[in-house]
């Protein structure tokens, strides 16, 4: 189900450039992960949901950890969180302000630290799960719980926004997880993902779900080009990829060589074999049959 960002780079500049990805320019590298990255989401948009749908196993531990915080501040003095922390909830002891925080950044919070400059020790709870590569557009149904056996259930508003058994505005709580929400964040503190999951309430134990989510591939930069980074291809579509890349390629100034009519008529047959690719198959009224003969 995937191939390295280097062998797509490779085949790209060889077809479009006559050169090896070590001989591009510095230009050259970057229009060439444009073109990918272009080709990527020209690819993403006609696939099926069926190819870009997959089981993902999330699971976090709650932490203690010594954090320096300054007064009216967000910016720790030191990087005390995880990359897979970012989004969850951490409580820090003797807080003046009372409040429960969530981590924005390995090394901050998403608000500013209301009490006394000093440091703090904290508990990190794991109610925000997600993938640090591709990036969670939505999620399929219910989560389920690995230990347990159970369901998690999907809220469509914050839970402090709802009763849920509490007063409206009530701070959130620790217990068994019984359902999930969305919450976008990551682009403004500069994490990759698009969205996390958070469980409520707030599990004060080791947890581990298996989410069936939709995604979309992780952008890639230049630097990944020379790397192992995998880019999450159909095998079957990894021929319409590069059509669909080196047409990309034709649009970008400085590639006179670059054929435009040949490229322009290769993307388009690339995505009539991608929307005619199978896709899952159902009954009237989204139910799930069984094809006949079987």
């Amino acid at each position: 189900m995937s191939a390295t960002a280097f062998e797509l780079a490779s085949r790209l500049a060889r077809k479009h450039a006559q050169k090896g990805v070590s001989e591009l320019s510095v230009s050259e590298v970057s229009a060439v992960a444009e073109a990918l990255n272009g080709g990527l989401t020209d690819l993403f948009r006609a696939l099926p949901l069926v190819y870009r749908t997959k089981d993902l196993v999330m699971s976090g531990s709650p932490r203690v950890v010594s954090v320096q915080l300054v007064a009216d501040s967000a910016t720790l003095v030191a990087s005390v969180f995880t990359a897979n922390e970012i989004g969850r909830t951490v409580v820090i002891s003797g807080g003046a302000d009372g409040a429960w925080h969530q981590v924005g950044a390995v090394n901050a919070l998403v608000l500013p630290w209301a009490g006394a400059t000093g440091t703090y020790s904290a508990t990190v709870y794991p109610d925000a799960l997600g993938t640090l590569g591709e990036q969670i557009e939505r999620v399929v149904g219910d989560l389920v719980l690995v230990e347990g056996n159970g369901c998690l259930h999907r809220l469509y508003q914050h839970p402090e926004n709802m009763a849920l058994g509490v007063e409206d505005g009530a701070q959130l709580q620790l217990g068994r997880p019984e359902c999930y929400f969305l919450q976008a964040l990551g682009f403004a503190s500069g994490a990759s993902m698009a969205a996390r999951v958070r469980l409520y309430p707030v599990p004060a134990v080791a947890v581990r779900v298996v989410v069936k989510a939709q995604y979309w591939p992780a952008r890639l930069r230049a630097t990944d080009l020379t790397g192992s980074v995998v880019v999450p291809v159909p095998p079957s579509c990894v021929e319409d990829l590069l059509d669909l890349a080196g047409f990309r390629v034709a649009l970008l100034p400085g590639w006179g060589a670059v054929d435009y009519p040949t490229c322009q008529g290769l993307a388009q047959m690339a995505m009539g074999r991608i929307r005619s690719l199978a896709s899952s198959l159902s009954t009237p009224s989204h139910r799930v049959g069984i094809p006949a003969g079987w």
